[in-house]
């Protein structure tokens, strides 16, 4: 969860000084995940291709370590796992996938930007209801989006 609060939090900022490095072709690979049929699947490509965006790109190293450690804690919490959550839609999916193809066919690196703080504040959300309905204790006292 605390990866994913982290994420929420700087992603914005962090991708918008990162996406102005990043190769037209990441870019491409970018649009295409989010053209992905299978949400679940769709959302975990597109995640892992956003962060090694920045971990690739980012000209600032303290951040570029940042975001490799946020990447395993994401990994090791199955927030990326695929073979583990199965193929389910994923809520607010359509508008997101379509925010980020637009954004990456003209470079619109603000909305880029924007769009996957969204992405990030969404998944935190959604994995805190999660961990509210399991009954998983604590979980009331996590704060944030």
């Amino acid at each position: 969860m605390e990866a994913l609060q982290i994420l929420a939090i700087t992603s914005s900022p962090v991708m918008l000084a990162s996406l102005p490095h990043v190769p037209h072709e990441m870019l491409k690979e970018l649009s295409e995940a989010a053209s992905i049929p299978d949400e679940k699947k769709s959302l975990v490509h597109t995640v892992s291709i956003g962060l090694r965006s920045v971990i690739r790109n980012r000209p600032l190293a303290a951040i570029r370590e940042i975001y490799r450690k946020l990447i395993l804690l994401s990994l090791k919490g199955s927030i990326l796992r695929l073979e583990e959550t199965g193929t389910e839609p994923v809520s607010g999916w359509t508008g997101i996938s379509a925010s980020i193809r637009e954004s990456c066919s003209c470079a619109d690196y603000a909305q880029l930007a924007h769009t996957f703080q969204i992405l990030f504040q969404d998944n935190f959300a959604s994995s805190k209801q999660t961990l509210l309905e399991i009954g998983v204790e604590g979980a009331e006292k996590i704060t944030g989006f």
